[in-house]
């Protein structure tokens, strides 16, 4: 399905799954600069995955959609026969931040290489809020391939707020869970600033928008 892009204002949420986002021997640290994982395309593109609000509009959907992650990539190692229960992905909570603030990072002072950044939706795994940021980078041949992606997500970190802890069913006997670990996003608490009808309209727009995807496969997009 063709991207979509996001409107400025829109909020997106990146799944924070333990060990990955986490420090240590042990991985019992949590780590910012684990948080996002941006994956080098080879052509001047860095690219990682969000999940945009109008088709998770709600925190215990945000929630879901986290723990349907950590199960799908437990389910892999499953099947790829190298599953290892203390080493299982663990979803731990979502962290906040808008299209705009991503957008304002091409060409701010220190990312002068970022030529564009941007967020668009882009369905992938049957997930239809997946989303992905993506940065292009000018091109030439000093750039500092490391420093750069360095530098885009401590930028992306400082635009977070949250975070919005859970405990999916599964782990809810665990011991000791990651998610206590979770650090206080720079930006503060996320706050759902949205009026009741709006968030009434985003829960109707969401389930129209999935009926048309589940019987049409076509459009995401009801009017309005």
């Amino acid at each position: 399905m063709e991207a979509t892009r996001i409107p400025d204002g829109d909020s997106l949420f990146r799944h924070c799954i333990h060990p990955f986002s986490f420090k240590g021997t042990r991985r019992d640290r949590f780590a910012h600069n684990k948080l996002l994982h941006l994956e080098d395309e080879g052509d001047g593109g860095l690219r990682a995955s969000l999940a945009w609000q109008r088709y998770v509009p709600t925190v215990a959907m945000v929630h879901s959609s986290g723990c349907r992650l950590a199960r799908g990539m437990n389910n892999d190692m499953l099947q790829a026969g190298t599953f290892d229960t203390e080493k299982r992905r663990i979803y731990c909570g979502s962290y906040e931040l808008t299209a705009r603030s991503v957008r304002s990072m091409a060409g701010a002072p220190g990312l002068e290489r970022v030529q564009s950044a941007d967020v668009v939706h882009h369905i992938e795994h049957g997930e239809i809020a997946h989303a992905d940021l993506v940065f292009r980078l000018l091109p030439g041949d000093e750039l500092d391939l490391p420093g750069t992606m360095t530098a885009i997500v401590d930028r992306v970190w400082h635009a977070h707020s949250g975070p919005l802890r859970h405990i999916c069913e599964s782990e809810s006997e665990m011991a000791d869970h990651p998610s206590a670990k979770l650090d206080d996003a720079p930006l503060g608490p996320y706050i759902d600033a949205r009026p009741g009808p709006v968030r009434l309209w985003s829960l109707i727009r969401y389930y129209v928008a999935y009926w048309l995807w589940t019987n049409f496969g076509k459009s995401l997009e009801p009017a309005g």
